[in-house]
């Protein structure tokens, strides 16, 4: 009885410790999930969807980094003013909310400026894979009703012969401007006979770096789909709305910069 009785105590002294050992972290971890919620709760409350926290976060850290690639940089209020570019750009020339534009671009500090900016006017970015090729390429290209692509002239002069399978009349290129003024490829010249190709950067000298207009708010809308890998089929894609984004992407604000993996 004694034996029984005294392994009892030392089972609930050891689960004590324990429970004081652990303490701290789960504390700290109570915090930030309370802290989190509030946060999220405070932005469905204000009407804020991710282009506003982002804002917030230009006005807070301005010069500082956003976006760093290999040796280069965006600042926040950099990357603002091109994806208000970006934004007034495609809206003048058409695009509005629920368009959806295919993305099929190498990892650059153009790639998040993309869909963040087509966001600013209810634009959906279709994030394709960059190795995607033949039936897999087209078929993610239509399923989400695609009616533009932006990309760039080397992945373009690649896949020129799934494109003339669409009916797309201009695609836009977002090389980096120490790129964007070479000469073009063949592969790009076979395809251009039949599709107009507009060099974005080149555009931009022109537009207004000031806010497009607001678009309806909506938690519920697409900012962009991504891609299964197509292991087991041809790829599906996934939307990742605006709701998505606040509530599991941002927990309290963008971050104060984000490296894009080389």
């Amino acid at each position: 009885m004694f034996h029984q009785l005294w392994a009892s105590v030392l089972s609930l002294w050891e689960f004590i410790l324990i429970i004081l050992r652990t303490l701290p972290r789960d504390l700290d971890g109570l915090y930030k999930l309370l802290k989190h919620t509030v946060i999220i709760r405070y932005n469905i409350f204000r009407q804020r969807d991710f282009i506003q926290v982002f804002r917030k976060n230009v006005k807070h850290y301005g010069s500082k980094p956003c976006f760093i690639f290999e040796d280069k940089s965006l600042s926040f209020q950099q990357m603002e003013d091109l994806t208000n570019q970006l934004g007034n750009f495609f809206s003048a020339e058409g695009f509005s909310r629920g368009d959806v534009i295919a993305l099929i671009l190498e990892n650059s500090l153009e790639y998040p400026c993309v869909w963040v900016g087509l966001s600013k006017i209810g634009c959906i970015t279709a994030l394709i894979n960059t190795n995607l090729r033949g039936k897999p390429l087209l078929h993610s290209i239509q399923t989400v009703k695609t009616i533009s692509i932006i990309t760039s002239k080397e992945i373009l002069s690649e896949i020129g012969s799934e494109l003339k399978e669409l009916n797309i009349k201009k695609i836009y290129l977002f090389d980096p401007k120490s790129t964007s003024t070479n000469k073009m490829s063949n592969g790009i010249e076979s395809v251009s006979s039949s599709v107009e190709t507009v060099q974005l950067y080149e555009k931009f000298e022109v537009c207004s770096a000031q806010p497009p207009k607001p678009i309806p708010y909506d938690l519920r809308h697409p900012v962009f789909y991504i891609f299964t890998s197509g292991t087991t089929g041809l790829p599906k894609a996934a939307v990742i709305k605006h709701s998505r984004f606040v509530e599991k992407n941002i927990p309290s604000q963008l971050v104060k910069f984000t490296r894009i993996a080389t």
